[in-house]
């Protein structure tokens, strides 16, 4: 199904296109840990990403994807002799990336038939040797299955599908995983305060039939979900919005353009419109500014004594 609509062939998720300006600030943030000293605030570095020019079109998506696993790479600082999760499995983009930096990488999933594919791609990019597939039990990971040894992991809307009791979970393992100074960066879908209850009601195709649990969270939701079950805390975001907009009207393109090689492989009539819809509706929520694409980089709150 990614290859239908992917611009590399191996990312479901956006891109970073090469045109449009960015800004970052250092924003003072509310800490929302409970105990002494919680609410001492802590800064937070806040980028927002301009929309692209009109010159850009989905023969650039394929760069943008490149693009922006690479910039994941770099907000998780990973290098020589990093080791990295990629969790859940999201394609293989990231890994390559940062295999190509000489890191050691781990693509973890529960579904061994994705896993299987995965690879083949991997084989296809010359860098089997640096990145290992891993098949979960569950789609959460127990203690003997990844050990906490991770400099750096990446995470690609995952938390948006799950209910709040998963992500608690979720966000516990992602902190006992994360070792020393290592970052893990969340990329999530997030309400804004534009959102309105029409547009929830409009997702409601996509929870009945693509994502269960869907229910985007806002900002502020992933920061108080971070520091209060996962020893994390969030020191960098990146708003992608008008970026993340663009790569789903180009994916949609692809996808459209390739109907019938998607009724080929078995996709019938009705998921193929349930297809186009997710893209339309996710593209014009993001044009209201409704919802936003965020990437979030957390670190421990304690580092060896540094904060």
């Amino acid at each position: 199904l990614v290859s239908l609509y992917s611009g590399d062939g191996l990312s479901h998720h956006g891109g970073l296109f090469t045109s449009g300006v960015h800004t970052t600030v250092r924003q003072s943030w509310p800490s929302y840990t409970r105990g002494p000293g919680a609410k001492k605030p802590h800064f937070v570095d806040v980028t927002t990403m301009y929309e692209p020019d009109d010159t850009v079109d989905r023969e650039d998506l394929g760069d943008a994807q490149r693009r922006w696993a690479q910039k994941l790479c770099d907000l998780t600082k990973t290098g020589v002799g990093s080791h990295m999760l990629v969790y859940p499995a999201s394609g293989s983009q990231v890994g390559v990336q940062a295999a190509t930096r000489r890191a050691t990488v781990d693509i973890a999933s529960a579904d061994d038939a994705h896993l299987k594919y995965l690879h083949e791609q991997l084989v296809l990019e010359g860098v089997e040797d640096s990145v290992a597939c891993i098949a979960l039990a569950k789609g959460i990971p127990n203690r003997t299955e990844l050990r906490s040894r991770y400099e750096a992991i990446v995470s690609i809307e995952k938390l948006e599908a799950l209910s709040p009791k998963q992500r608690q979970v979720f966000i516990e393992a992602l902190g006992r995983l994360l070792v020393g100074t290592g970052r893990a960066v969340l990329q999530s879908l997030v309400s804004t305060e534009h959102i309105t209850k029409a547009a929830r009601s409009a997702m409601q195709p996509l929870r009945a039939y693509i994502w269960p649990g869907m229910e985007l969270p806002s900002v502020d939701d992933v920061h108080k979900l971070v520091e209060r079950h996962s020893g994390l805390r969030i020191v960098e975001q990146i708003h992608l919005g008008a970026h993340y907009q663009a790569s789903l009207q180009h994916e949609r393109s692809f996808f459209d353009g390739r109907l019938r090689e998607a009724a080929a492989a078995g996709f019938d009539q009705v998921f193929r419109r349930l297809w186009t819809y997710q893209f339309a509706l996710r593209e014009a929520l993001l044009a209201l500014e409704m919802v936003d694409s965020v990437a979030f980089a957390a670190m421990h709150r304690h580092r060896g004594g540094k904060r």
